[in-house]
């Protein structure tokens, strides 16, 4: 079977075009963007485990599956753009293996002391046909789960960025409030934090 046919729709199959295929890639981003979330928390409990060699902080935990979603839903928009114009593909696979493969690269990046970019790369792609085939057995299973879950991810997404901000908020409040007040006749001193700035790159000793 060649590559072509392999991804035509045969006749009477179930076709994943438009809206759908859209929001099934917005589904796939929540899920990686919570993933990947989840594993840079954990990979920076290990000094040096983060590829960019710093840390990083609670907001990640809604962030990553909003700019995710929003990054793979528009990778899906411009797919069901093409199922469009070529009906006959099934896009729904197309669709599956790019974004579970670039998912899979980018999850492997995230750490910096195992694994070789090539390495990562090959990991992306072994993922994205591992987990294409798997969507293929079974895609109405998939899409049902996607359309099932997906209020309640965004749902999940918004309350975490509610209760993570609004915790930060009150923890900074409680903190400024412990502090004593300033004595008479020091000077009011300004201090800039900037937190996207690596030490490396200053030419001061930390």
């Amino acid at each position: 079977m060649t590559a072509t046919s392999s991804l035509s729709q045969p006749p009477g199959e179930m076709r994943i075009a438009g809206l759908p295929l859209a929001l099934f890639g917005l589904w796939l981003g929540l899920v990686y963007g919570g993933i990947e979330a989840l594993e840079a928390m954990l990979w920076t409990l290990i000094p040096g485990g983060l590829s960019w060699q710093n840390g990083t902080a609670p907001p990640i935990l809604w962030v990553a599956p909003l700019v995710y979603g929003l990054a793979f839903g528009l990778i899906a928009l411009l797919v069901a753009g093409l199922s469009k114009l070529l009906p006959r593909v099934r896009w729904d696979f197309v669709l599956v293996f790019l974004l579970v493969a670039v998912g899979a690269y980018l999850a492997a990046s995230l750490q910096g002391l195992i694994l070789d970019q090539r390495a990562c790369l090959l990991l992306g792609l072994g993922f994205g046909v591992a987990l294409t085939r798997v969507y293929r057995k079974h895609p109405e299973r998939w899409l049902a789960i996607a359309r099932g879950t997906l209020r309640w991810l965004l749902g999940a997404v918004a309350l975490t960025a509610v209760l993570i901000t609004v915790g930060t908020r009150l923890a900074e409040g409680r903190r400024v409030a412990g502090l004593p007040a300033a004595p008479a006749g020091r000077p009011n001193i300004l201090l800039l934090v900037i937190d996207t700035q690596r030490a490396d790159h200053l030419s001061v000793d930390v």
